[in-house]
Protein backbone atom coordinates (compact mmCIF):
# COMPACT_ATOMS: atom_id res chain seq x y z
CA UNK A 1 0.00 0.00 0.00
CA UNK A 2 1.58 3.69 -1.08
CA UNK A 3 1.27 6.57 1.18
CA UNK A 4 -1.61 8.86 0.54
CA UNK A 5 -0.85 12.56 0.42
CA UNK A 6 -3.10 15.79 -0.53
CA UNK A 7 -1.34 18.22 -2.47
CA UNK A 8 -2.54 21.74 -1.51
CA UNK A 9 -1.37 25.08 -1.70
CA UNK A 10 -1.10 25.69 2.04
CA UNK A 11 -2.04 23.27 4.72
CA UNK A 12 -2.25 19.50 3.99
CA UNK A 13 -4.32 16.50 4.39
CA UNK A 14 -2.23 13.28 5.91
CA UNK A 15 -4.20 10.51 3.92
CA UNK A 16 -2.48 8.03 6.35
CA UNK A 17 -4.07 9.93 8.85
CA UNK A 18 -6.54 12.48 8.20
CA UNK A 19 -4.19 14.80 10.11
CA UNK A 20 -3.46 18.44 8.80
CA UNK A 21 0.36 19.12 7.53
CA UNK A 22 1.05 22.56 8.08
CA UNK A 23 2.85 24.69 5.41
CA UNK A 24 6.71 24.39 6.11
CA UNK A 25 6.28 20.86 8.01
CA UNK A 26 8.86 17.48 6.44
CA UNK A 27 6.64 15.08 8.09
CA UNK A 28 3.27 14.77 9.30
CA UNK A 29 3.40 15.17 13.38
CA UNK A 30 1.31 12.77 14.49
CA UNK A 31 1.91 9.55 12.35
CA UNK A 32 5.39 10.57 11.13
CA UNK A 33 4.38 10.23 6.89
CA UNK A 34 6.33 12.19 4.87
CA UNK A 35 5.33 15.28 3.00
CA UNK A 36 5.90 14.98 -0.87
CA UNK A 37 7.63 17.93 -2.67
CA UNK A 38 5.52 20.39 -4.03
CA UNK A 39 4.08 19.76 -7.45
CA UNK A 40 4.49 23.05 -8.50
CA UNK A 41 7.48 22.71 -10.10
CA UNK A 42 8.99 20.45 -12.65
CA UNK A 43 7.41 16.45 -13.18
CA UNK A 44 9.50 14.23 -11.96
CA UNK A 45 11.18 11.78 -14.82
CA UNK A 46 9.68 8.71 -15.60
CA UNK A 47 13.06 7.02 -16.44
CA UNK A 48 16.33 6.65 -14.28
CA UNK A 49 18.71 8.94 -15.56
CA UNK A 50 21.79 6.48 -14.49
CA UNK A 51 20.72 2.92 -15.43
CA UNK A 52 17.26 3.60 -17.65
CA UNK A 53 15.07 1.70 -15.11
CA UNK A 54 11.30 2.32 -15.42
CA UNK A 55 10.11 4.64 -12.15
CA UNK A 56 6.62 3.95 -10.46
CA UNK A 57 4.28 6.74 -9.45
CA UNK A 58 5.50 6.51 -6.05
CA UNK A 59 9.68 5.87 -6.67
CA UNK A 60 12.49 8.45 -4.76
CA UNK A 61 15.04 6.38 -5.99
CA UNK A 62 15.68 3.97 -8.54
CA UNK A 63 14.60 0.40 -7.26
CA UNK A 64 17.36 -1.16 -9.26
CA UNK A 65 20.62 1.27 -8.71
CA UNK A 66 19.59 3.48 -6.08
CA UNK A 67 20.47 6.72 -8.21
CA UNK A 68 17.99 9.91 -6.50
CA UNK A 69 15.05 10.76 -9.34
CA UNK A 70 15.56 14.03 -11.18
CA UNK A 71 12.40 16.00 -12.11
CA UNK A 72 12.40 17.45 -15.82
CA UNK A 73 10.97 21.06 -17.39
CA UNK A 74 9.92 19.19 -20.36
CA UNK A 75 6.67 16.98 -18.38
CA UNK A 76 4.07 18.65 -16.92
CA UNK A 77 3.19 19.04 -13.22
CA UNK A 78 1.10 16.77 -11.92
CA UNK A 79 -2.36 17.63 -11.10
CA UNK A 80 -3.61 18.48 -7.55
CA UNK A 81 -5.69 15.71 -6.49
CA UNK A 82 -5.78 13.64 -3.43
CA UNK A 83 -3.67 10.43 -4.69
CA UNK A 84 -5.51 6.82 -2.42
CA UNK A 85 -4.50 3.62 -2.35
CA UNK A 86 -6.49 2.39 -4.75
CA UNK A 87 -6.08 4.56 -7.36
CA UNK A 88 -2.40 3.43 -8.10
CA UNK A 89 -1.14 0.13 -8.78
CA UNK A 90 0.89 -2.05 -5.83
CA UNK A 91 4.55 -0.40 -5.81
CA UNK A 92 7.64 -1.32 -4.71
CA UNK A 93 8.48 0.17 -1.16
CA UNK A 94 10.22 3.76 -1.12
CA UNK A 95 14.14 3.10 -0.01
CA UNK A 96 14.08 2.83 3.55
CA UNK A 97 16.73 4.49 5.70
CA UNK A 98 19.04 1.56 6.11
CA UNK A 99 22.23 3.76 5.46
CA UNK A 100 21.03 6.17 8.50
CA UNK A 101 21.02 2.19 10.29
CA UNK A 102 24.37 2.05 9.23
CA UNK A 103 25.50 5.02 10.84
CA UNK A 104 23.71 4.19 13.60
CA UNK A 105 25.88 0.95 14.07
CA UNK A 106 29.03 3.16 13.33
CA UNK A 107 28.26 5.29 16.11
CA UNK A 108 27.67 2.19 18.81
CA UNK A 109 31.15 0.95 17.69
CA UNK A 110 32.60 3.76 20.13
CA UNK A 111 32.51 1.67 23.46
CA UNK A 112 32.62 2.77 26.65
CA UNK A 113 35.88 2.01 27.84
CA UNK A 114 38.44 2.55 30.86
CA UNK A 115 40.70 4.40 28.66
CA UNK A 116 38.80 7.58 27.72
CA UNK A 117 39.39 9.03 23.90
CA UNK A 118 39.88 5.67 22.26
CA UNK A 119 37.91 4.94 19.05
CA UNK A 120 37.21 2.45 16.43
CA UNK A 121 37.71 3.39 12.83
CA UNK A 122 34.74 1.97 10.88
CA UNK A 123 34.68 0.10 7.28
CA UNK A 124 31.99 1.56 6.34
CA UNK A 125 31.50 5.17 6.76
CA UNK A 126 33.71 6.12 4.23
CA UNK A 127 31.21 4.88 1.76
CA UNK A 128 28.00 5.77 3.56
CA UNK A 129 29.56 9.27 3.88
CA UNK A 130 30.18 9.61 0.20
CA UNK A 131 26.58 8.04 -0.55
CA UNK A 132 25.05 10.90 1.71
CA UNK A 133 27.45 13.03 -0.41
CA UNK A 134 25.88 12.37 -3.80
CA UNK A 135 22.60 12.81 -2.67
CA UNK A 136 21.24 9.23 -2.26
CA UNK A 137 19.88 10.10 1.21
CA UNK A 138 17.83 13.14 1.82
CA UNK A 139 19.02 16.15 3.31
CA UNK A 140 16.62 15.41 6.38
CA UNK A 141 16.89 11.61 5.93
CA UNK A 142 17.84 11.83 10.22
CA UNK A 143 14.60 13.18 11.14
CA UNK A 144 12.98 9.89 9.75
CA UNK A 145 15.13 8.06 12.38
CA UNK A 146 12.07 8.74 14.30
CA UNK A 147 9.06 7.40 11.89
CA UNK A 148 8.54 4.74 9.23
CA UNK A 149 9.89 4.72 6.71
CA UNK A 150 8.31 1.68 4.16
CA UNK A 151 4.79 -0.56 4.03
CA UNK A 152 4.18 -3.81 2.81
CA UNK A 153 3.85 -4.18 -0.90
CA UNK A 154 4.47 -7.06 -3.54
CA UNK A 155 5.39 -5.87 -7.03
CA UNK A 156 5.71 -9.35 -8.66
CA UNK A 157 9.67 -8.93 -9.15
CA UNK A 158 12.11 -10.72 -7.10
CA UNK A 159 14.65 -8.06 -7.15
CA UNK A 160 12.46 -5.63 -5.90
CA UNK A 161 10.43 -7.98 -3.42
CA UNK A 162 13.64 -8.56 -1.81
CA UNK A 163 14.92 -5.28 -1.64
CA UNK A 164 11.10 -4.72 0.17
CA UNK A 165 12.52 -7.31 2.40
CA UNK A 166 15.47 -5.46 3.48
CA UNK A 167 13.60 -2.76 3.78
CA UNK A 168 11.11 -4.23 6.18
CA UNK A 169 13.93 -5.59 8.24
CA UNK A 170 15.15 -2.43 8.57
CA UNK A 171 12.62 -0.58 9.36
CA UNK A 172 11.78 -2.89 12.23
CA UNK A 173 14.96 -2.40 12.97
CA UNK A 174 13.99 1.52 13.43
CA UNK A 175 11.20 0.66 15.54
CA UNK A 176 13.22 -0.97 17.68
CA UNK A 177 15.34 1.31 17.83
CA UNK A 178 13.31 3.80 18.76
CA UNK A 179 11.33 1.74 21.25
CA UNK A 180 14.13 0.62 23.26
CA UNK A 181 16.06 3.70 23.33
CA UNK A 182 19.46 4.66 23.17
CA UNK A 183 21.18 3.19 26.51
CA UNK A 184 19.24 0.06 26.43
CA UNK A 185 20.85 -0.35 22.36
CA UNK A 186 23.84 0.99 24.08
CA UNK A 187 23.94 -1.83 26.35
CA UNK A 188 23.24 -4.33 23.66
CA UNK A 189 25.53 -3.31 21.28
CA UNK A 190 28.46 -3.52 24.43
CA UNK A 191 27.14 -6.77 25.63
CA UNK A 192 27.02 -5.47 28.94
CA UNK A 193 23.88 -5.19 31.78
CA UNK A 194 24.84 -1.73 32.63
CA UNK A 195 26.61 1.54 30.89
CA UNK A 196 27.33 2.58 34.14
CA UNK A 197 30.94 2.64 35.15
CA UNK A 198 32.64 0.12 37.24
CA UNK A 199 33.04 1.42 40.64
CA UNK A 200 37.14 1.95 42.12
CA UNK A 201 37.94 -0.15 45.27
CA UNK A 202 38.32 1.96 48.63
CA UNK A 203 41.68 2.14 48.99
CA UNK A 204 43.81 2.34 52.73
CA UNK A 205 44.85 5.06 54.16
CA UNK A 206 48.69 5.49 52.75
CA UNK A 207 51.09 5.80 56.27
CA UNK A 208 52.93 8.42 56.60
CA UNK A 209 56.09 6.62 55.66
CA UNK A 210 55.07 5.60 52.30
CA UNK A 211 54.67 9.38 51.30
CA UNK A 212 57.96 10.58 52.05
CA UNK A 213 59.75 7.66 50.78
CA UNK A 214 62.36 8.17 47.89
CA UNK A 215 60.93 4.44 46.60
CA UNK A 216 57.24 6.49 45.76
CA UNK A 217 59.28 8.69 43.32
CA UNK A 218 58.35 7.44 39.43
CA UNK A 219 60.82 9.21 37.63
CA UNK A 220 58.94 11.22 33.96
CA UNK A 221 62.11 9.89 31.35
CA UNK A 222 62.46 7.91 28.66
CA UNK A 223 61.53 4.32 28.88
CA UNK A 224 58.60 5.02 31.16
CA UNK A 225 55.91 2.18 30.47
CA UNK A 226 52.58 2.46 32.02
CA UNK A 227 49.63 0.21 31.50
CA UNK A 228 46.21 1.30 31.81
CA UNK A 229 43.18 -1.62 32.72
CA UNK A 230 39.90 -1.84 31.72
CA UNK A 231 37.27 -4.87 32.51
CA UNK A 232 34.37 -6.09 30.93
CA UNK A 233 32.22 -9.33 31.20
CA UNK A 234 34.83 -11.13 28.85
CA UNK A 235 37.78 -10.35 31.11
CA UNK A 236 40.60 -7.48 31.80
CA UNK A 237 42.25 -5.70 29.14
CA UNK A 238 45.53 -4.03 28.79
CA UNK A 239 46.79 -0.57 27.17
CA UNK A 240 50.15 0.30 27.21
CA UNK A 241 51.61 3.85 27.08
CA UNK A 242 55.58 4.59 26.95
CA UNK A 243 57.60 7.56 26.67
CA UNK A 244 59.80 6.92 24.40
CA UNK A 245 61.58 10.15 23.78
CA UNK A 246 62.18 13.14 24.75
CA UNK A 247 63.91 16.95 24.11
CA UNK A 248 64.09 20.01 26.43
CA UNK A 249 60.90 21.15 24.93
CA UNK A 250 58.64 18.07 24.64
CA UNK A 251 58.21 14.40 25.32
CA UNK A 252 56.65 11.98 22.79
CA UNK A 253 54.10 9.10 23.82
CA UNK A 254 53.19 5.99 21.81
CA UNK A 255 50.47 4.25 23.09
CA UNK A 256 49.30 0.87 21.81
CA UNK A 257 46.04 -0.22 23.20
CA UNK A 258 44.02 -3.20 22.98
CA UNK A 259 40.17 -3.66 23.62
CA UNK A 260 37.81 -6.74 23.34
CA UNK A 261 36.23 -7.57 19.97
CA UNK A 262 32.66 -7.02 19.95
CA UNK A 263 31.77 -10.35 17.63
CA UNK A 264 27.87 -8.59 17.48
CA UNK A 265 29.97 -5.49 15.46
CA UNK A 266 32.12 -7.50 13.20
CA UNK A 267 30.33 -6.81 9.66
CA UNK A 268 31.04 -2.86 10.59
CA UNK A 269 34.50 -2.90 12.75
CA UNK A 270 37.81 -2.37 10.63
CA UNK A 271 40.89 -0.86 11.96
CA UNK A 272 44.10 1.07 10.67
CA UNK A 273 47.33 -0.55 10.12
CA UNK A 274 50.54 0.39 10.45
CA UNK A 275 50.36 1.80 6.98
CA UNK A 276 47.11 4.08 7.48
CA UNK A 277 43.74 2.72 7.02
CA UNK A 278 42.66 -0.76 5.80
CA UNK A 279 39.45 -1.26 5.20
CA UNK A 280 40.05 -5.29 4.62
CA UNK A 281 41.59 -5.58 8.20
CA UNK A 282 38.75 -6.95 9.72
CA UNK A 283 39.92 -8.72 13.14
CA UNK A 284 38.63 -12.00 13.28
CA UNK A 285 36.02 -13.09 16.14
CA UNK A 286 38.76 -14.36 18.78
CA UNK A 287 41.73 -11.22 17.98
CA UNK A 288 42.17 -8.12 19.75
CA UNK A 289 40.92 -4.61 18.51
CA UNK A 290 44.17 -2.63 18.21
CA UNK A 291 45.04 0.90 18.39
CA UNK A 292 48.58 2.51 18.03
CA UNK A 293 49.34 6.20 18.18
CA UNK A 294 51.21 9.14 19.46
CA UNK A 295 51.09 12.02 21.27
CA UNK A 296 53.47 14.98 21.91
CA UNK A 297 53.18 16.88 25.71
CA UNK A 298 55.20 20.23 25.94
CA UNK A 299 57.20 20.53 28.87
CA UNK A 300 55.69 24.15 29.66
CA UNK A 301 52.37 22.77 30.02
CA UNK A 302 53.35 20.32 32.56
CA UNK A 303 54.41 22.97 34.85
CA UNK A 304 51.26 24.92 33.93
CA UNK A 305 48.51 23.76 32.19
CA UNK A 306 44.67 23.27 33.75
CA UNK A 307 43.05 21.31 31.14
CA UNK A 308 43.45 18.05 29.17
CA UNK A 309 43.20 17.24 25.88
CA UNK A 310 39.69 16.80 23.35
CA UNK A 311 40.88 12.88 23.03
CA UNK A 312 43.50 10.71 23.41
CA UNK A 313 44.91 8.19 21.38
CA UNK A 314 43.10 7.53 17.75
CA UNK A 315 44.58 4.82 15.56
CA UNK A 316 47.80 6.24 12.84
CA UNK A 317 47.47 9.45 14.42
CA UNK A 318 50.14 11.75 16.07
CA UNK A 319 48.49 14.37 17.90
CA UNK A 320 49.55 17.31 19.54
CA UNK A 321 47.49 19.87 22.01
CA UNK A 322 49.10 23.02 23.48
CA UNK A 323 48.07 24.11 26.73
CA UNK A 324 47.39 20.62 28.00
CA UNK A 325 48.07 17.37 29.90
CA UNK A 326 46.61 13.65 29.78
CA UNK A 327 49.10 11.75 31.72
CA UNK A 328 48.58 13.62 34.81
CA UNK A 329 47.66 16.93 35.85
CA UNK A 330 50.79 19.93 35.95
CA UNK A 331 52.57 20.85 38.72
CA UNK A 332 50.82 24.03 39.35
CA UNK A 333 47.74 22.18 39.65
CA UNK A 334 48.85 19.76 41.76
CA UNK A 335 50.70 22.09 44.02
CA UNK A 336 46.71 23.72 44.50
CA UNK A 337 45.15 20.70 45.01
CA UNK A 338 47.84 19.36 47.23
CA UNK A 339 47.79 22.45 49.39
CA UNK A 340 43.90 21.87 49.51
CA UNK A 341 42.42 24.52 47.41
CA UNK A 342 39.87 25.02 44.91
CA UNK A 343 40.94 24.42 41.47
CA UNK A 344 39.80 25.35 38.28
CA UNK A 345 40.21 22.89 35.57
CA UNK A 346 38.81 21.73 31.65
CA UNK A 347 38.42 19.05 30.41
CA UNK A 348 36.46 17.79 27.44
CA UNK A 349 34.03 15.16 26.55
CA UNK A 350 35.58 12.50 24.13
CA UNK A 351 34.45 12.59 20.79
CA UNK A 352 32.49 9.43 20.36
CA UNK A 353 30.56 10.11 23.39
CA UNK A 354 29.72 13.04 22.35
CA UNK A 355 28.55 11.46 19.11
CA UNK A 356 26.86 8.91 21.13
CA UNK A 357 25.13 11.68 23.03
CA UNK A 358 23.89 13.34 19.90
CA UNK A 359 22.45 10.14 18.94
CA UNK A 360 20.36 9.54 22.18
CA UNK A 361 18.98 13.27 21.71
CA UNK A 362 17.69 12.05 18.02
CA UNK A 363 15.69 9.24 19.31
CA UNK A 364 14.49 11.68 21.63
CA UNK A 365 12.82 14.35 19.31
CA UNK A 366 15.10 17.01 21.15
CA UNK A 367 17.77 16.24 18.47
CA UNK A 368 19.71 17.85 15.51
CA UNK A 369 20.25 15.76 12.75
CA UNK A 370 22.74 17.77 10.88
CA UNK A 371 24.80 17.69 14.44
CA UNK A 372 24.43 14.09 14.59
CA UNK A 373 25.50 13.47 10.49
CA UNK A 374 28.22 15.53 10.74
CA UNK A 375 29.76 13.85 13.90
CA UNK A 376 28.88 10.43 12.12
CA UNK A 377 30.58 11.38 8.78
CA UNK A 378 33.68 13.12 10.79
CA UNK A 379 34.54 9.63 12.41
CA UNK A 380 35.62 8.43 8.80
CA UNK A 381 39.06 7.19 7.81
CA UNK A 382 41.63 10.02 7.37
CA UNK A 383 39.67 12.70 9.21
CA UNK A 384 39.50 14.82 12.42
CA UNK A 385 36.74 14.80 15.10
CA UNK A 386 35.10 17.63 15.68
CA UNK A 387 35.48 19.84 18.51
CA UNK A 388 33.53 18.93 21.58
CA UNK A 389 32.12 22.01 24.52
CA UNK A 390 34.83 22.48 27.55
CA UNK A 391 33.48 21.04 30.74
CA UNK A 392 34.56 23.33 33.20
CA UNK A 393 35.39 21.33 36.72
CA UNK A 394 36.19 22.53 40.05
CA UNK A 395 38.09 19.97 41.59
CA UNK A 396 38.53 19.35 45.17
CA UNK A 397 41.11 17.09 47.40
CA UNK A 398 39.41 14.92 49.42
CA UNK A 399 40.82 13.20 52.54
CA UNK A 400 44.67 12.54 53.25
CA UNK A 401 46.60 9.92 51.14
CA UNK A 402 45.67 6.58 50.12
CA UNK A 403 47.93 3.93 49.65
CA UNK A 404 47.77 3.05 45.89
CA UNK A 405 48.31 -1.06 45.12
CA UNK A 406 50.74 -0.87 41.52
CA UNK A 407 53.25 -3.16 40.36
CA UNK A 408 56.15 -1.21 40.02
CA UNK A 409 59.11 -2.43 38.00
CA UNK A 410 58.15 -5.69 38.61
CA UNK A 411 57.20 -5.97 42.39
CA UNK A 412 54.24 -5.71 43.59
CA UNK A 413 53.91 -2.63 45.39
CA UNK A 414 52.03 0.60 47.11
CA UNK A 415 52.56 4.55 46.21
CA UNK A 416 50.50 7.51 47.63
CA UNK A 417 47.71 8.98 45.71
CA UNK A 418 45.53 11.67 46.34
CA UNK A 419 42.23 11.50 46.17
CA UNK A 420 40.66 14.13 43.99
CA UNK A 421 36.77 14.65 43.19
CA UNK A 422 35.29 17.56 40.57
CA UNK A 423 31.68 19.14 40.20
CA UNK A 424 30.42 21.11 37.26
CA UNK A 425 28.77 24.14 37.85
CA UNK A 426 25.36 23.05 38.77
CA UNK A 427 27.09 21.18 41.46
CA UNK A 428 26.59 17.40 40.11
CA UNK A 429 29.73 14.94 40.58
CA UNK A 430 31.64 14.84 37.51
CA UNK A 431 34.29 12.07 39.03
CA UNK A 432 36.93 10.90 40.61
CA UNK A 433 40.96 10.91 40.19
CA UNK A 434 43.72 9.39 42.17
CA UNK A 435 46.83 11.25 41.79
CA UNK A 436 50.35 10.09 42.44
CA UNK A 437 51.54 12.00 45.38
CA UNK A 438 54.63 13.11 43.64
CA UNK A 439 55.12 16.77 42.95
CA UNK A 440 57.70 16.59 39.90
CA UNK A 441 55.09 14.08 38.35
CA UNK A 442 51.71 13.45 39.45
CA UNK A 443 50.61 11.12 36.86
CA UNK A 444 47.22 9.64 36.95
CA UNK A 445 46.62 6.34 38.39
CA UNK A 446 42.66 5.82 38.52
CA UNK A 447 39.79 7.92 37.48
CA UNK A 448 36.03 7.10 37.53
CA UNK A 449 33.92 9.10 35.43
CA UNK A 450 30.42 8.78 33.78
CA UNK A 451 31.69 10.44 30.32
CA UNK A 452 35.18 8.30 30.18
CA UNK A 453 34.23 5.43 32.34
CA UNK A 454 36.91 3.70 34.83
CA UNK A 455 40.46 2.82 33.92
CA UNK A 456 43.65 2.19 36.38
CA UNK A 457 46.78 1.76 36.25
CA UNK A 458 48.38 -1.93 37.34
CA UNK A 459 51.79 -1.89 36.27
CA UNK A 460 54.42 0.86 35.92
CA UNK A 461 58.17 -0.07 34.86
CA UNK A 462 61.18 2.48 33.81
CA UNK A 463 64.90 1.34 32.74
CA UNK A 464 66.38 1.19 36.65
CA UNK A 465 70.58 2.06 37.20
CA UNK A 466 70.48 -0.63 39.75
CA UNK A 467 73.68 -3.23 38.56
CA UNK A 468 71.84 -6.50 39.78
CA UNK A 469 69.07 -8.17 37.75
CA UNK A 470 66.34 -8.86 39.65
CA UNK A 471 65.32 -11.52 38.00
CA UNK A 472 68.55 -13.21 37.93
CA UNK A 473 68.73 -12.36 41.11
CA UNK A 474 65.64 -14.13 42.20
CA UNK A 475 66.37 -17.12 40.52
CA UNK A 476 69.46 -17.95 42.12
CA UNK A 477 68.23 -16.72 45.63
CA UNK A 478 64.95 -18.32 45.41
CA UNK A 479 64.83 -20.43 42.98
CA UNK A 480 61.51 -19.22 41.77
CA UNK A 481 60.32 -15.75 40.34
CA UNK A 482 57.50 -13.96 39.07
CA UNK A 483 57.65 -12.19 35.64
CA UNK A 484 54.75 -9.46 35.02
CA UNK A 485 56.47 -7.76 32.08
CA UNK A 486 55.30 -10.54 29.83
CA UNK A 487 52.04 -9.22 27.76
CA UNK A 488 49.76 -11.54 25.41
CA UNK A 489 46.96 -10.10 23.04
CA UNK A 490 43.38 -10.05 24.96
CA UNK A 491 42.19 -13.87 25.40
CA UNK A 492 45.01 -14.96 23.47
CA UNK A 493 48.18 -16.63 23.79
CA UNK A 494 49.93 -13.92 20.35
CA UNK A 495 52.82 -12.30 22.69
CA UNK A 496 52.38 -8.39 22.42
CA UNK A 497 55.77 -6.55 21.12
CA UNK A 498 56.41 -4.84 24.59
CA UNK A 499 57.66 -8.39 25.28
CA UNK A 500 60.85 -8.01 24.34
CA UNK A 501 62.56 -6.35 26.24
CA UNK A 502 61.87 -9.18 29.27
CA UNK A 503 61.98 -12.11 26.88
CA UNK A 504 65.52 -10.89 25.83
CA UNK A 505 66.19 -10.38 29.30
CA UNK A 506 65.61 -13.81 30.57
CA UNK A 507 67.63 -15.36 27.56
CA UNK A 508 70.21 -13.10 28.88
CA UNK A 509 70.25 -15.07 32.28
CA UNK A 510 69.88 -18.19 30.47
CA UNK A 511 72.97 -17.47 28.74
CA UNK A 512 74.90 -16.27 31.74
CA UNK A 513 73.74 -19.59 33.28
CA UNK A 514 74.34 -22.55 30.79
CA UNK A 515 73.26 -24.89 33.43
CA UNK A 516 70.17 -23.26 34.80
CA UNK A 517 66.76 -25.39 33.36
CA UNK A 518 63.93 -23.79 33.22
CA UNK A 519 60.19 -24.43 33.90
CA UNK A 520 57.88 -22.33 32.32
CA UNK A 521 53.92 -21.90 34.53
CA UNK A 522 51.44 -20.05 33.14
CA UNK A 523 48.74 -18.75 35.14
CA UNK A 524 45.50 -16.59 34.75
CA UNK A 525 42.69 -14.59 36.82
CA UNK A 526 39.40 -16.55 37.00
CA UNK A 527 37.71 -14.43 34.55
CA UNK A 528 36.34 -16.88 31.53
CA UNK A 529 35.95 -20.04 33.82
CA UNK A 530 38.36 -22.95 34.58
CA UNK A 531 38.74 -25.06 31.68
CA UNK A 532 39.11 -22.09 29.00
CA UNK A 533 41.72 -20.20 32.08
CA UNK A 534 43.61 -23.66 32.46
CA UNK A 535 43.83 -24.15 28.62
CA UNK A 536 44.94 -20.20 27.71
CA UNK A 537 47.59 -20.82 30.43
CA UNK A 538 49.04 -23.95 28.97
CA UNK A 539 49.43 -22.05 25.78
CA UNK A 540 50.94 -18.69 26.90
CA UNK A 541 53.50 -21.17 28.56
CA UNK A 542 54.48 -23.04 25.40
CA UNK A 543 54.42 -19.54 23.66
CA UNK A 544 56.83 -18.02 26.34
CA UNK A 545 59.14 -21.34 25.42
CA UNK A 546 58.77 -20.83 22.02
CA UNK A 547 60.04 -17.38 22.09
CA UNK A 548 62.88 -18.11 24.11
CA UNK A 549 64.21 -21.22 21.58
CA UNK A 550 63.99 -18.37 19.23
CA UNK A 551 66.61 -16.37 20.93
CA UNK A 552 69.12 -19.09 21.20
CA UNK A 553 67.87 -20.76 24.56
CA UNK A 554 67.98 -24.56 24.01
CA UNK A 555 64.60 -26.27 23.81
CA UNK A 556 65.74 -29.12 26.32
CA UNK A 557 66.36 -26.63 28.47
CA UNK A 558 62.54 -25.57 28.94
CA UNK A 559 59.43 -27.11 30.18
CA UNK A 560 56.31 -25.42 29.91
CA UNK A 561 52.74 -26.04 32.24
CA UNK A 562 49.84 -24.12 32.81
CA UNK A 563 48.31 -23.81 35.75
CA UNK A 564 44.94 -21.68 34.78
CA UNK A 565 43.87 -19.89 37.86
CA UNK A 566 44.23 -22.50 40.36
CA UNK A 567 46.61 -20.60 41.78
CA UNK A 568 46.26 -17.16 42.92
CA UNK A 569 48.59 -14.52 44.04
CA UNK A 570 46.20 -12.09 45.11
CA UNK A 571 41.96 -11.50 45.48
CA UNK A 572 40.38 -12.15 41.94
CA UNK A 573 37.55 -8.99 43.12
CA UNK A 574 39.54 -6.25 41.81
CA UNK A 575 41.57 -4.86 39.28
CA UNK A 576 44.87 -5.08 41.11
CA UNK A 577 44.47 -8.59 41.81
CA UNK A 578 43.60 -9.87 38.50
CA UNK A 579 46.65 -7.50 37.14
CA UNK A 580 48.90 -9.68 39.84
CA UNK A 581 47.15 -13.71 39.03
CA UNK A 582 48.04 -13.14 35.48
CA UNK A 583 51.52 -13.64 34.98
CA UNK A 584 54.31 -16.32 33.80
CA UNK A 585 56.42 -17.98 36.50
CA UNK A 586 59.55 -18.85 36.22
CA UNK A 587 61.02 -22.35 38.26
CA UNK A 588 64.88 -23.10 38.08
CA UNK A 589 64.72 -27.27 37.75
Amino acid sequence: MSLSLLHEVTDMICAKCRASIAEGDKFCTKCGAARPESDSGPAPQNFCQSCGSTFTPTDRFCPKCGAPRSRSSSQSPAPHTEITATSVPSAPPRRSFKPILAFVLVLLLFALTAIGGVSYVVSRAKKKADQIRQGAIANDAAQALKFESTKDGNSGNPQVDGQAGENQSADAAMKKLVGDGADALMKKFMNVSSVEPAKLPEWKPAPADLVSSPSSKVPLKVSLSIVLTGTEVRGDYESILLVDSATDQQIHITGHQQFPNRQDMNTVMAQNGPNGFNASSLPAANEAVKINCSQIEFKADLENATSTPPYFCLQGREDKFPGTTSLGFSKKVFAELRAGKEVSFVAYENPMNAMFKSFKDLVSGSGDSADFLSRVLSSAPGTTPPPTPPIHIMLHRVGGDVAFPVIVNGQPSQLPALHITGTVSDGTNYGDAFILDDPDNPLFLASQTHINGTGQVTKIDWNSDKPNNPLEQQLQEEGRAKVYGIYFDFGSDKLRPESDSVLAEIAAVMKAHRDWKLRIEGHTDNIGGPESNQTLSSRRAEAVKKALAARSVSGDRLTGAGFGDTRPAARNDTLEGRALNRRVELVRE
